[in-house]
């Protein structure tokens, strides 16, 4: 979940919904959800405050935004991929992960 954020340092109130805990990766720290909770947005306008949900994961991808390149799709075979796991307290995790060409529809395989 991502709270989107226009400007630097300031605190933004956010709605962290269910009952199920958060993380909040840009402070780097849980935080209990059916709640409103304020985000302090950090120093930089691209330090975006988002959020995993205790028991899932993530997939992202490392861009130098100073590169050229197409922010649409990114070729799997030149960028490195991370998966960020949030387990829950008993170690336990669910989620799907898709790979593509990044230019149709069709999947190339699933872990």
């Amino acid at each position: 979940m991502v709270a989107p954020v226009l400007d630097t340092n300031i605190t933004k109130p956010v709605y962290l919904p269910t009952a199920d805990n958060w993380y909040d990766v840009l402070n780097d720290k849980i935080v209990s959800g059916e709640q409103v909770y304020d985000v302090n947005t950090g120093g930089k306008l691209l330090d975006i405050p988002y959020f995993i949900r205790v028991g899932s994961a993530m997939a992202t991808v490392d861009l130098n935004i100073t590169d050229n390149v197409n922010l649409g799709y990114v070729t799997a075979a030149s960028t490195p991929i991370s998966i960020t796991i949030i387990a829950k307290l008993d170690y336990s995790c669910y989620g799907f992960f898709y790979l593509d060409d990044g230019v149709t529809y069709d999947q190339k395989s699933s872990l």
